[in-house]
C-alpha cells in the first residue's frame, strides 16, 4: 500500500499546504466535481444520456457490464457509495433489484426519488454500521482507495456479515495498483507539472500555492484480495478496462493523447500495467 498524494495548485491562497484525506459528505462531494441539479433531473432519457452514457470515459458502463455478467435480477443488491446512482438506476430500470446508499441523503437522491419511484435509497456508513439485513450482492465502486489497511479490514468484515451465504461482492477500488508506473506518474510527473505551471503563473504575476492533497491510498490486486481473503471471501472473477485514463491526468500527456493517434496506441500498450478500472468478483465462503 501507498499513501496517494495529488499535488496541483489554487491561486485563491498563498504558501504551501497540505490537505488531508477527505471524510465528510461535502468534502466527498466535491472531489466528485459537486452533485449539481440540473434540467436532466426531469425526463429519464436526458438523465441518462448527461450522467450515465456521458460520464467518465464509458467507465459506468463497464461497471454495468461486470455487473450483468455476474449477478442475476432476482438477486437483492445493495450499492455502497454509490453517489448519485446513475450506473445503479440504469440496471433498475432492466429489472434488477438494488438499494443505493450513501454517507448522507442529498438533494440528487430526493430529485431521483421523483424521476424514479423505484428508486430505494438509505444513508449508511459501512465503516461504522452492521446491517441485520441480509443482500445476495453488494457492489462498492470507486470507493476503497480511500481506505486505510484498518479501514480496509472493517470494510470487508462488514460487508460480509450483510452478505447471506455464497453472497457476492463486487468492488472496483478506484484507480490503477500501486507499481512503478503509478508512483512515477503520481510522484514525479504530475508533481513536476504542478512546480512548473506555478513557475509560468508566478512570472505571469499570478501567484499561487502549492496543494498537496491526500487522496488516498494505492494498492496491488494482491493486497485487495489477501485483504478479502482474510474476512472469508474467495476471488472467482475480473475484469481491467480503462489503459488510458492514469496517463490523462497529465496535462502535458493528455494533450498528446488528444491530438495523436500513435501516442494513444503507445499508451495504451503500457497502461495494460496500469488499467484504471479493476473489476473483482468476490464471494463469500459458506
Amino acid at each position: 500500500m501507498r499513501k496517494w498524494i495529488k499535488y496541483f495548485n489554487d491561486r485563491s491562497i498563498k504558501g504551501k499546504v497540505f490537505q488531508g484525506k477527505s471524510s465528510a459528505p461535502e468534502e466527498h462531494a466535491r472531489d466528485m466535481g459537486g452533485y449539481h441539479l440540473d434540467e436532466t433531473y426531469k425526463n429519464k432519457t436526458d438523465f441518462f444520456e448527461t450522467w450515465y452514457l456521458n460520464q467518465n470515459d464509458g467507465r459506468l458502463e463497464v461497471y454495468n457490464q461486470f455487473i450483468q455478467g455476474n449477478l442475476d435480477k432476482k438477486d437483492k443488491i445493495l450499492s455502497l457509495a454509490s453517489g448519485r446512482s446513475s450506473a445503479e438506476l440504469y440496471l433498475t430500470e432492466k429489472g434488477y433489484d438494488i438499494t443505493c446508499s450513501d454517507l448522507e441523503e442529498l438533494s440528487i437522491h430526493r430529485n431521483a426519488k421523483l424521476l424514479f419511484p423505484e428508486f430505494k435509497f438509505f444513508p449508511l456508513d459501512i465503516l461504522r454500521s452492521s446491517l441485520s439485513e441480509k443482500y445476495d450482492a453488494v457492489t462498492a465502486l470507486s470507493v476503497l482507495y480511500l481506505f486505510d489497511d484498518y479501514e480496509l479490514r472493517i470494510f470487508f468484515e462488514n460487508v460480509s456479515v450483510a452478505l447471506n451465504p455464497g453472497g457476492g461482492l463486487i468492488i472496483d477500488p478506484g484507480g490503477a495498483s500501486d507499481s512503478w508506473i503509478t508512483l512515477l506518474i503520481d510522484n514525479f510527473l504530475l508533481k513536476y507539472e504542478a512546480c512548473l505551471q506555478r513557475i509560468i503563473l508566478f512570472c505571469l504575476n499570478k501567484p499561487c500555492a502549492a496543494v498537496e492533497k491526500h487522496h488516498g491510498f494505492r494498492r496491488s490486486d494482491d493486497e485487495i484480495v489477501t485483504a478479502a481473503k482474510a474476512a472469508g471471501f474467495v476471488l472467482v472473477g475480473t475484469k481491467y478496462d480503462d489503459f488510458i485514463s492514469e496517463f490523462r491526468r497529465s496535462p502535458i500527456l493528455g494533450a498528446l493523447l488528444k491530438r495523436s493517434n500513435l501516442a494513444r496506441k503507445v499508451v495504451s500498450v503500457i497502461g495494460r500495467k496500469a488499467p484504471y478500472i479493476r473489476l473483482f468478483m468476490f464471494k463469500r465462503i459458506e
